[in-house]
């Protein structure tokens, strides 16, 4: 079910077991998108009886307590500092909490690839919040994973590569794409109840690459 519309967790195949990094991606064009029309339908027809659904919820609500349980956690001093940049700690939808995390890192972080990544003594990620106030993709992706958090919605950090929408354009149906180092990034994800793990991005360049929708 939760290949519907591509959604959740994305597997991976290597095209040749000597070659580790040689692999298979399928891309699903609004994927991201259309993984709140796939919730609502879910939910519609869990309310209708549909037992293969029904039975695929069953084993969603299994993995999600496990969700709940393990990625929501704060470190003490991050807490410190995310009350400081954020004040109150409130549970907010996903679509406020995305709104509201990048509403403040647009108007208080500064993108910059030579950015120092601590200063010694400072627990790097409170540093880069209430200090520095600049840096690049890994500390934008774990300041909104812990912000996420903060605002009770488990997420996750990720490690990667990303294709802009241009770059997507470059490619040929069924040919090999070779990435390089430079295509290199970090983001968030949060996990939407029913539908798994979607993209949360952060870093000003990119932005709207990741098909975000205002709604969930």
């Amino acid at each position: 079910l939760a290949d519907r519309y591509g959604t959740g967790d994305a597997g991976m195949t290597c095209s040749d077991p000597e070659r580790s990094s040689d692999v298979i991606m399928n891309y699903t064009p609004g994927a991201v998108k259309k993984s709140y029309v796939f919730q609502r339908w879910l939910k519609e027809q869990d309310s209708k009886g549909n037992s293969e659904v029904s039975g695929y919820l069953d084993e969603e609500r299994a993995y999600r307590k496990d969700i709940y349980a393990n990625d929501l956690y704060i470190p003490a001093d991050v807490g410190r500092a995310l009350q400081k940049c954020l004040g109150k700690k409130e549970k907010l939808s996903a679509a406020e909490a995305r709104s509201r995390i990048l509403g403040y890192m647009g108007r208080n972080i500064h993108y910059r690839e030579d950015a120092a990544a601590g200063n010694g003594s400072a627990d790097a990620l409170s540093y880069f919040l209430t200090e520095s106030k600049e840096g690049y993709a890994p500390m934008y992706a774990s300041a909104a994973c812990m912000m996420l958090r903060y605002y009770g919605i488990p997420s996750r950090y990720v490690e990667g590569y990303i294709l802009t929408k241009d770059q997507v354009k470059e490619m040929e149906p069924d040919q090999p794409y070779t990435v390089f180092d430079g295509y290199s990034h970090a983001w968030a994800e949060y996990y939407l109840d029913g539908t798994g793990w979607i993209p949360f991005e952060t870093v000003p360049r990119y932005i709207g690459e990741l098909e975000l929708e205002p709604a969930g």
